[in-house]
């Protein structure tokens, strides 16, 4: 031993840490400093800072960067720690790191001193243990050493004796790495620091070895576990020290009497507390502040945080508690409830989709399946209290503030907004109507038509009809199923139906609208067009012959007056927005088609005079009305057009009218070659109406 050194009879009764966390992290591509970053629901340096608490030591020096200088003082006093936070000085590395912490320690009396690592978050009071006492037994500087064959690491070269020469990175040497873990005498680590060379600009803390071998200062080591001992610097060593984490959780509650079904899907935190004799079934999470007592079970798929479960209480599946909350001995909390802030009494059960925010519940109470406490205002939670052996029916609303007394009942279905006083019986719904002898139709209304037509199969097939009662088969028309020969069902079918572009007409098909259009409209011209080529017989018929020049222009004004255009568009243009393009569609051929009876009969000038004209003239206005329907056809024609055809499409409703009007001058014109007729009975003026 280097006789400058003193004896260390009395120096293992004064022990500082210090803890290496000013480290930058820049590996890990991440804004968050290095020792934030998260292992079991903690950051990582709080690992350190729970190991430090453990050991008992007189005073922690904590070596950080400015970025973590605040969130370091906040878990150091969470853990009750004699503590003093220094920034790294002006020196690169962990030697200069260290060399700020020895700073620190000037006037505490000289000892031993253990520096831990804050990238090092694993190891264990039992791996410290075994450094003390390797210490005590005659090594001045003490490192933890584990056996890696990953070039990363440095290796440690050793004499015959098994102490410690040098610190290498070749590969060629043996698998014992070094993890930078180190406890020694204070005096002595300075002294070597003092003498360290700079590499890169940094000064290294492993680089005392060899110095401490060239003074004939004795250098030991401790082999621990690889996920012990191991740092972190990347994302992958993250994960990696995830998952050796909770392998020595797992270890430790399997040797403590927890049954975990499958220990591999059951994760925990670093402060879990659980008894023997509890059960975990697979996919359990575990987050911070859980404690589990003796004799409950945890069923799988649950996700518990912050929350005390008391001796046999069952939790789950897919249960989820948090926030401070208290499930006592012998509660059941089921399958999709979720518990926040709230405290469940003795045997009391919440089995099935219910909420309990902010609230308190009394022993054997029973919370039935869909209940929600409602206990946010949009400003602050409100708490509710519900007292013992109290019912809550299913699908209940408990809006906060709200008490219920001991035994008091809730109606299922309620809306509890007000207090209810013990063993009382609170029902906040509507009350149930039912009508007596009501029979459920047949027939039900389908205005999106029938989706089987796709497949060749109405679902109107073997139904009755809803007007005549005879057997209805498939139809195009499945709006309403009706018989082949009701007309009535017939008319609704086309009128009742929402008639819009998603419900389609004639069965949805696309074809079917486009021929309807086209033979509707081509209808409305026939008549229209054949009505005008008859104007001179209608003069003749209808108007006075004193001056037949005046009776043929009388005639024209007649022909003109069906042409009252925007008028007639805006009226019908608006029922087809309104009511429906179908809607719109049979008024038009309504509108035509009733004026063509009327004047069919209408008597001529001769017989009634004036009056002759003046009905001849109102039927005109009502077809001029109709024929406003062409726009709608429009309309309904490019609504069901694809993307890129609507020009195709919106053509169809002129192409309809010239049509109608070669239909009608092609009639009249057969009718006059063949018989001669251009009028009928009573003054009519229609061939073939």
């Amino acid at each position: 031993m280097n006789p400058e050194v003193p004896s260390m009879s009395y120096k293992l009764e004064v022990m500082d840490i210090v803890i290496l966390a000013a480290g930058r992290g820049s590996r890990m591509c991440s804004t968050t400093p290095k020792v934030l970053h998260k292992l079991g629901n903690a950051p990582i340096v709080e690992h350190v800072l729970r190991l430090a608490s453990e050991l008992h030591y007189h005073h922690t020096v904590i070596v950080t960067s400015a970025a973590v200088h605040d969130s370091i003082t906040v878990l150091a006093r969470k853990h009750n720690l004699h503590f003093s936070v220094v920034p790294q000085g002006g020196v690169a590395g962990t030697g200069g790191a260290v060399s700020s912490a020895l700073q620190a320690l000037k006037a505490r009396p000289e000892g031993v001193i253990l520096i831990l690592y804050g990238d090092t978050p694993l190891l264990d009071k039992a791996t410290i243990c075994h450094v003390l006492d390797k210490l005590s037994n005659g090594a001045e500087i003490v490192f933890v050493a584990f056996k890696s064959s990953d070039n990363q690491y440095g290796k440690m070269v050793l004499d015959s004796t098994g102490s410690v020469l040098n610190i290498t990175y070749r590969c060629d040497t043996n698998d014992l790495a070094v993890s930078g873990v180190v406890a020694g005498y204070r005096q002595v680590i300075s002294e070597l620091l003092s003498g360290l060379s700079f590499r890169g600009g940094e000064l290294y803390l492993t680089d005392i070895v060899q110095s401490a071998a060239e003074k004939n200062i004795k250098v030991g080591y401790v082999v621990a576990d690889e996920c012990k001992a191991m740092g972190i610097n990347t994302r992958a060593d993250l994960a990696a020290a995830e998952a050796c984490f909770q392998r020595i959780k797992r270890d430790n509650f399997l040797q403590s009497g927890v049954t975990l079904t499958s220990p591999d899907q059951v994760f925990f935190s670093i402060d879990t507390q659980i008894t023997k004799d509890v059960v975990v079934h697979p996919y359990v999470v575990f987050g911070k502040g859980v404690t589990v007592e003796s004799g409950a079970e945890i069923l799988s798929y649950s996700h518990l945080e912050s929350c005390h479960i008391k001796q046999g209480a069952t939790i789950g599946p897919f249960a989820r508690i948090r926030g401070n909350s208290t499930i006592d001995g012998g509660c059941v909390v089921g399958n999709f409830v979720e518990i926040k802030e709230s405290s469940l009494g003795k045997m009391s059960k919440v089995k099935h989709l219910s909420y309990l925010g902010n609230s308190t519940i009394g022993k054997n109470t029973n919370v039935g399946a869909g209940t929600v406490i409602c206990n946010y205002d949009g400003r602050d939670k409100q708490h509710s209290d519900i007292g013992d052996h109290c019912f809550v029916g299913a699908n209940s609303t408990i809006v906060s503030p709200v008490s219920v007394g001991e035994s008091a009942v809730i109606a299922a279905g309620s809306v509890i907004t007000e207090d209810l006083p013990p063993q009382s019986l609170g029902i906040a719904r509507s009350r149930q109507t039912t009508k007596l002898g009501y029979k459920t139709k047949d027939i039900q209304w389908r205005p999106r038509g029938c989706p089987q037509l796709k497949v060749g199969k109405c679902q109107w097939e073997g139904r009755l009809c809803q007007f005549c009662h005879s057997a209805v088969v498939g139809s195009a028309f499945c709006g309403v199923g009706r018989s082949p020969g009701c007309w009535a069902s017939l008319l609704l079918c086309l009128m009742v139906g929402n008639g819009r572009v998603d419900g389609g007409f004639m069965g949805r098909r696309v074809t079917n609208a486009v021929l309807s259009t086209i033979a509707c409209n081509t209808l409305v011209w026939y008549d229209f067009i054949l009505f005008g080529s008859l104007a001179g017989t209608i003069g003749e018929l209808f108007f006075p012959q004193e001056d037949r020049y005046l009776s043929l222009l009388s005639s024209f004004c007649v022909v003109a007056v069906g042409l009252h255009a925007p008028f007639r568009a805006s009226v019908l243009g608006h029922i087809g927005d309104r009511y429906g393009r179908r809607v719109a569609l049979v008024l038009s051929i309504a509108g035509i088609s009733i004026p063509v009876g009327f004047m069919v009969v209408i008597p001529t000038y001769e017989s009634v005079g004036v009056l002759a004209p003046v009905l001849l003239v109102v039927c005109r206005l009502v077809q001029g009305i109709a024929l406003g329907g062409e726009a709608g056809n429009a309309t309904f024609l490019i609504e069901h057009s694809k993307r890129n055809s609507t020009g195709l499409f919106g053509s169809f409703e002129v192409l309809s009218a010239v049509l109608g009007s070669v239909l009608a001058l092609t009639v009249k014109i057969v009718v006059r070659h063949f018989t001669g007729i251009t009028s009928v009975c009573g003054g009519g003026v229609y061939p073939l109406s």
